[in-house]
């Protein structure tokens, strides 16, 4: 079975490689992009990563079980960053994709609905904003809990003293996006903490399920193997760092809890499995059939396992685990007077009218794409082991041949029936119709489980990760949706270029935020027909800025000789550099940054001199530069005097 498995893998990758068949992609309303990598050496750095991690298994086999464990859940992240390099850099990939807030969109809420109205008057409306979020363009949260954007707002809050190198070592990757500049130093770290760090989270998952297989087969070696596969599903790895990633070791946990408590019989273990679903729940519904699976699956142990322990044991575990269900949900109630099924309704309401695609297609297309989406050889596998557990008869044969069946015992038959049933109820009930293999990434620990016996071959280790690598190299699942920062300022402005330039080298700094810039030059033209100054402005860069400033100019009459206009002072203009293409943020030591504004001017009744009084302003926080300059003059502005106009 296993070479039949191995031989049509390769077929079949094949096929998606060069994409001969574009239906291996999906179809009937959603189908994953395909990319080829713009170059091949990422691909060869990942195809090297996993042929380590496989040589590493192997190595780790005749070592104690915690080196092999040490090694999936380091190798985890590092595939994961791995398979995230294919796109492009992949620190800023990270971070591009935790702020953007169409792929994500926790941390955009966040900072702008809950920083700038209040925690809880974002929590009092948030049906209203589930409702809003389509036109808003955060379409994950058109059906999702409060959970996401409350964990960036705390992390925020809790990191905002933090020393300013830290969140300033990370503006770069978005330095050209004004939005995400005005975070706080707070809001950017916790883009770090969640997003970038995402690998590390999901790679925590090797732990929990290595628990729960070794509780189910008590085979420590064999639970050993099984957790190692962890590191190469593609479900886990091609997604990162949206939140999906993170649902699998957060269930695996779940189930490691609920298992524990079914083996032990103990109460707090069945609390601790609901508390950790409820935190799971918090941050997205899409993890509910879970809880369709937990129930089976106790009433299988007791039906199959632990008959004497009476039906009302089965009763105890499951309201202690809704204790513990609803540890999340309560103080959310208590504080907004919203059930899970308030949020549950707009979720359904919202979700109905986001997907309506065809019925029967999608009964082969769902369970096609979560398979596809956990590696072939693992699926493969997984409908094997199924089907030696409806039809043993027909298997006994093949069941004999691995060395690790002979320890089967009954959960792991209990494990694979209730998710083979609640994996067909879920596909019948036709609630997801398009990335499945990401909206179902819950899954992969159980389909870990249910093909355990049968991961301690090498060989399809090896397969599944030659599957990650085809996938990663030809499916661009995450479509960058923000701008990537520019490399160098525009050329492309109109200069005033025939005229000379007046030099400045004044330098522009903040007691408070980190960076600085300074003004080489100018120069400027009157426009009598026009009513204006057209001011052109060449800047140096010194180090980023902190902070998005704006350049402002306001000007006003210094020719007291004139009475009538003597009082006379334009409104102040503000304005990004560059038309906000290449603001301070990203200006840089060697970069000549040329910036021209028009400033109109107000009427006047006769001629007058002009003094143009120039600042770098941060509208968010309010903070302006100093200026120095070479004459040792410290102010708030750079005055460019003497202007006659008209």
């Amino acid at each position: 079975m296993r070479k039949l498995l191995i031989i049509f893998t390769l077929l079949f990758l094949f096929l998606l490689t060069f994409d001969i068949y574009p239906g291996l992609r999906g179809g009937s309303g959603w189908r994953w992009e395909y990319e080829l990598p713009q170059s091949m050496l990422p691909v060869l750095l990942l195809a090297g990563l996993l042929l380590v991690y496989v040589l590493g298994v192997w190595w780790s086999r005749h070592k104690p079980v915690w080196v092999g464990l040490c090694w999936a859940v380091i190798m985890s992240a590092v595939l994961a960053v791995g398979v995230v390099s294919i796109r492009g850099n992949p620190a800023e990939l990270l971070f591009i994709r935790t702020v953007s807030p169409v792929q994500t969109g926790a941390s955009t809420i966040a900072t702008t609905m809950m920083a700038e109205d209040g925690v809880q008057t974002t929590l009092d409306r948030w049906t209203d904003v589930m409702r809003e979020s389509l036109d808003l363009n955060l379409i994950h949260f058109t059906t999702s809990p409060p959970g996401q954007p409350l964990i960036h707002y705390a992390i925020a809050k809790l990191l905002d003293s933090t020393p300013a190198q830290w969140s300033y070592a990370l503006r770069p990757y978005q330095c050209n996006n004004v939005d995400v500049m005005n975070y706080t130093r707070g809001e950017i770290l916790s883009v770090g903490v969640v997003g970038m760090f995402m690998p590390l989270w999901a790679a925590l998952g090797v732990l929990p399920i290595f628990v729960a297989s070794r509780n189910i087969y008590k085979d420590k070696q064999l639970a050993l193997y099984v957790a190692q596969w962890w590191a190469l599903v593609p479900t886990i790895l091609l997604f990162m760092p949206v939140w999906n990633v993170i649902y699998p070791a957060l269930c695996a946990l779940s189930f490691m809890f609920l298992l524990s408590a079914i083996l032990q019989n103990r109460i707090w273990l069945a609390i601790m499995s609901g508390a950790v679903l409820s935190f799971t729940t918090f941050l997205n519904f899409a993890v509910l059939p879970v809880l369709l699976l937990f129930g089976l699956f106790t009433l299988g142990c007791w039906w199959w396992v632990y008959r004497t322990r009476g039906f009302v044991w089965t009763l105890k575990i499951g309201a202690w685990f809704g204790i513990g269900l609803l540890t999340c949900w309560i103080p959310f109630w208590l504080a907004t007077g919203y059930t899970p099924l308030d949020i549950f309704a707009v979720t359904l309401e919202k979700h109905t009218n986001l997907v309506q695609r065809a019925y029967l297609p999608w009964l082969i297309l769902h369970p096609y794409d979560t398979l596809l989406f956990m590696g072939i050889p693992l699926a493969g596998v997984t409908l094997w082991a199924a089907f030696t557990v409806f039809f043993p008869t027909l298997t006994s044969k093949q069941v004999n041949r691995s060395s690790h069946q002979t320890n089967t015992k009954p959960l792991a038959d209990v494990l694979t029936i209730t998710f083979v049933i609640t994996f067909i109820a879920v596909n019948i009930s036709g609630i997801a119709q398009g990335e499945n293999g990401r909206i179902m990434s819950f899954y992969a620990p159980f389909i870990l489980l249910v093909a355990a016996r049968w991961l301690d071959s090498l060989p399809l280790m090896t397969t599944q990760a030659l599957t990650v690598l085809v996938m990663a190299s030809t499916l661009a699942v995450i479509p960058l949706d923000l701008n990537p920062p520019p490399d160098a300022p525009r050329t492309d402005i109109s200069t005033l270029h025939t005229l000379e330039v007046i030099p400045a080298d004044a330098r522009f700094y903040s007691t408070h935020y980190l960076g600085e810039f300074k003004l080489s030059g100018y120069r400027l033209v009157a426009d009598v027909g026009a009513q204006s100054i057209t001011l052109e402005t060449i800047w140096a860069g010194e180090s980023r800025t902190e902070r998005p400033y704006h350049l402002e100019v306001v000007a006003h009459v210094t020719d007291w000789q004139n009475e009538a206009d003597s009082q006379t002072t334009s409104q102040a203009i503000r304005w990004l550099p560059q038309t906000g293409n290449y603001p301070p943020t990203c200006w840089q030591a060697g970069d000549v940054i040329h910036d021209v504004q028009v400033i109109h001017l107000p009427v006047v009744t006769a001629p007058v001199e002009w003094t143009l009084e120039l600042r770098a302003v941060d509208p968010k926080t309010g903070d302006v530069a100093w200026v120095s300059t070479s004459d040792d003059e410290i102010r708030q502005a750079f005055i460019i005097p003497d202007i006659q106009y008209p």
